[in-house]
């Protein structure tokens, strides 16, 4: 009987531009049920005190852009504070990893506040939003689909503009990629691709204003359809094999510790420094 695992499996726009640093770990990340019903063992992680403050942001840009979407207008800022706050909170309470830049969670929550007031000050004013946070869907070859939900598209002239926070901007060619080739089929104008980075730093320093990176659409399509391929082509392999040595592992990845990979340390990885 022929091995349909992977039928139905959803990937998301948000794995793909990772997804080079180390195969292994982003199909462990993306699809744990799948690994277990494998039978490969994977190790829970502790969420980074980094990605709850992006969420935090995230969640407060999101109410002001359903508000200009609804009115016009960006709403009620302390709305957009109490819900960022509180999104924040949300993604903490189970523990979470700090880091120089956030030692604690009072920390992160002026981190939120300051940085969607940066979002109100800089970004949000020059968005007319048609879609906020709408998952669409697409389906691709071998019984996958795509499934994104991109921050905000944008009207005058048609485009995506995708919030990014952190300590350091890294490049998300791949991720904004997708979004195109998955809206686009919905009706959606994509003229444009657009990176809005709001660094986290230190409370001691000031805010720093957003950066804004834009990506060729033609280019942007490409990159994602031959990432949106190794990712297809690397669950099938597992899928009819169960062998984790069918998909390429990167040893040398920065991430390549128990910190921030599940597999680090188990039966399933054998491929990195000190595995057994």
């Amino acid at each position: 009987m022929e091995n349909l695992l992977w039928h139905g499996l959803k990937i998301r726009p948000s794995m793909t531009s990772s997804y080079p640093d180390c195969n292994l770990r982003g199909l462990a990340k993306g699809y744990p049920d799948l690994f277990r019903r494998l039978g490969l063992k994977l190790n829970p992680l502790t969420h980074s005190i980094a990605a709850a403050v992006g969420t935090g942001t995230h969640a407060g840009a999101r109410v002001m852009m359903t508000a200009k979407l609804a009115g016009g207008d960006l709403g009620d800022p302390e709305q957009a504070v109490a819900e960022a706050v509180a999104a924040l909170r949300v993604e903490a309470e189970n523990g979470y990893m700090a880091d120089d830049a956030t030692p604690n969670l009072n920390t992160a929550e002026q981190q939120v506040i300051r940085m969607v007031g940066c979002y109100r000050a800089h970004v949000a004013p020059k968005i007319t939003p048609v879609a906020v946070e709408t998952r669409v869907e697409a389906a691709m070859d071998d019984g996958f689909f795509v499934s994104g939900q991109a921050d905000v598209v944008c009207l005058e002239p048609g485009g995506i503009d995708d919030l990014k926070t952190g300590a350091v901007q890294r490049s998300a060619m791949a991720q904004l990629g997708t979004y195109s080739l998955v809206y686009r089929p919905h009706g959606h104008e994509v003229e444009w691709l657009r990176q809005t980075f709001i660094p986290r730093v230190r409370l001691k320093d000031p805010q720093p204003a957003p950066d804004e990176v834009y990506y060729p659409v033609a280019l942007a399509e490409r990159v994602a359809e031959m990432a949106l391929a190794r990712i297809r082509r690397d669950l099938i392999a597992l899928c009819e094999t169960g062998d984790p040595l069918v998909v390429e592992a990167n040893s040398m990845s920065s991430l390549c510790s128990s910190k921030w990979c599940p597999l680090h340390g188990t039966p399933t990885c054998r491929q990195h420094r000190g595995a057994s």
